[in-house]
């Protein structure tokens, strides 16, 4: 039996990944297309070992990372009517603080 009985000693690797994504106003700007890639480089990974006594073990994880999404989404209502009430909102008010 060692002085080190029940200490684990593990090592980890990081792991990182490069995503990236862009959108496009259509419709008169009513709607947004977007399109994103997860993990570009393909370099999302896990690996682990793991040191105990008399017990050595490692894992190596690579899922499948890469992720295509597309998105679509649309405004409904009119605009311009909230934006008018809110200017008519904000100059009532200024003008009652004026008084």
């Amino acid at each position: 039996m060692s002085s080190f009985w029940g200490v684990v000693q593990y090592l980890t690797v990081p792991y990182y990944a490069a995503n990236a994504g862009v959108t496009m106003k259509v419709l008169k700007e009513q709607a947004v297309l977007g399109v994103s890639l997860s993990d570009i480089l393909y370099t999302e990974r896990g690996q682990a070992a793991v040191y105990y006594t008399n017990q050595d073990f490692s894992f190596k994880r690579r899922g499948d990372s890469r992720i295509l999404r597309f998105s679509f989404t649309y405004k409904l209502g009119d605009a311009s009517i909230a934006k008018k009430k809110a200017r008519e909102n904000a100059s009532k008010s200024e003008l009652e603080r004026a008084q």
